[in-house]
């Protein structure tokens, strides 16, 4: 039976924000919810910028984020949190889920390092061509940078889990209904506008 996901998402409006900013975000929705984002042909992921390791994302529920090299690459990365957050969606689904982070760097012993100290050891896609954004052209914003993409690889959940508590739990609750639910998926949400708190711009 062919999986169907009915999503009725919300605009992710600030209460907080100027009318400008407010409308950029809805328009960043408008465009990227539902959309089919596309992944480099045979991606290669490493374990420590080392170890090449396979990672199976092909027709199943996905976590990406894309990571490019402007400021504090190691800030943007949010390694320990991952790790937290991962540990917890493994725990869900019994490592159903992957999370593909695609970071753009060029210097492979700064990223070797990173992954060091943050004791990261989970793949890890070192895109020196920037392949995954040329693909895409990704919002300027951080937090429209990571996505829950569908075994179609479309668009379910925009928004960086770890950097907000309440995308966090709106990621563990749909990722939690999927698998409970098995093949019909219903997540429905009203279109009034929501705080999901403090973004860092």
């Amino acid at each position: 039976m062919k999986i169907r996901v009915v999503l009725l998402f919300f605009v992710v409006l600030l209460f907080s924000c100027e009318r400008t900013q407010q409308e950029e975000i809805a328009e960043i929705y408008t465009e990227w919810m539902n959309k089919q984002i596309k992944i480099p042909q045979n991606p290669i992921f490493t374990i420590d910028a080392r170890d090449t390791v396979s990672v199976e994302y092909k027709n199943k529920y996905k976590i990406v984020v894309y990571v490019d090299s402007i400021g504090c690459i190691s800030c943007h990365l949010g390694l320990k949190s991952w790790e937290r957050m991962s540990q917890k969606i493994d725990s869900l689904t019994g490592n159903a889920v992957p999370t593909m982070i695609f970071v753009n760097v060029t210097n492979l012993r700064y990223i070797e390092k990173i992954l060091k100290q943050h004791d990261y050891h989970r793949p890890v896609c070192i895109d020196m061509k920037d392949e995954f954004n040329r693909l895409n052209k990704f919002s300027k914003y951080d937090m429209f940078r990571c996505f829950l993409l569908d075994e179609d690889d479309r668009v379910v959940l925009m928004g960086n889990p770890i950097q907000n508590a309440k995308v966090a739990e709106l990621y563990i609750k749909t990722i939690r209904e999927r698998f409970e639910l098995g093949d019909t998926m219903i997540v429905g949400m009203d279109r009034r506008v929501i705080n999901l708190g403090q973004f860092d711009w």
